[in-house]
């Protein structure tokens, strides 16, 4: 008979011995409690169609998910280590206290867990909560500096949706015909923040400004993501509801 074992524990050779394993809430993968991801079950509800995707039910209030990138949550408090004892705390914050160009996405980290307790941060130190700031603000700064050049559409797209999409997991690239059909010939930084959220690849997030754009990829990386190239180009226009409510 097979053992349930910690699949994290069984590649990297180490032995997860008698340990207390469970069950990743979105794929049914299996974690021990050092290689779990813990959210509180109450904040999971505040997602739109999240009941549709879980697997599993909450441990003593807790939803577990194996450490994957795309099962990863973003846009909330995370918990992880032994005893619960590391994590990031997140929360909404004051408009004044996030990144200028920024202030659409309510989720910020404003400090750690360690050895159990929160720690929180200066309000100068608040980091946005999401699996690509470096591109968020990379936005950002071109959108400021280079948004009256006349070849602005083009530069962005060659090095946000295809250039650097194609090197970072979870980013998936968006071909030019479908990029402008989004955005227009001119679009506001939300219309390129919204784009940007469409194309990542994280189940989990209260900071998502817009539906991940394919519904049959997605599921993809709710059950089984490693089956999912995690970048490239995929521009069907049937997107997937799984956004915070509002």
């Amino acid at each position: 008979m097979k053992s349930i074992r910690c699949e994290e524990c069984v590649q990297s050779s180490r032995s997860s011995g008698v340990k207390r394993v469970h069950f990743c809430a979105l794929c049914g993968n299996l974690r021990c409690e050092e290689h779990s991801i813990w959210v509180p079950a109450h904040r999971i509800s505040g997602i739109k169609n999240i009941q549709e995707v879980l697997m599993t039910r909450p441990i003593d209030g807790w939803y577990a998910f194996c450490n994957r990138a795309a099962h990863t949550p973003k846009g909330i408090s995370v918990w992880s280590g032994k005893s619960k004892n590391e994590g990031t705390v997140v929360e909404e914050v004051l408009p004044s206290q996030k990144t200028d160009g920024l202030e659409k996405f309510p989720m910020w980290e404003t400090g750690v867990v360690i050895g159990g307790f929160e720690k929180h941060r200066n309000p100068q130190e608040y980091r946005l909560s999401c699996a690509f700031v470096p591109v968020m603000n990379l936005i950002l700064q071109l959108y400021r500096t280079e948004r009256d050049r006349s070849d602005f559409l083009e530069r962005m797209h060659r090095l946000i949706f295809e250039s650097i999409a194609a090197k970072k997991p979870l980013f998936f690239s968006v071909a030019w015909e479908n990029f402008i059909e989004a955005l227009g010939v001119n679009p506001t930084l939300e219309d390129l923040l919204r784009l940007t959220c469409s194309r990542c690849g994280v189940v989990v997030c209260l900071n998502r400004l817009a539906p991940f754009f394919d519904r049959s990829l997605f599921r993809q990386l709710i059950r089984s993501p490693d089956s999912v190239p995690m970048t490239g180009s995929n521009d069907s226009k049937r997107a997937v509801q799984l956004q915070p409510v509002q």
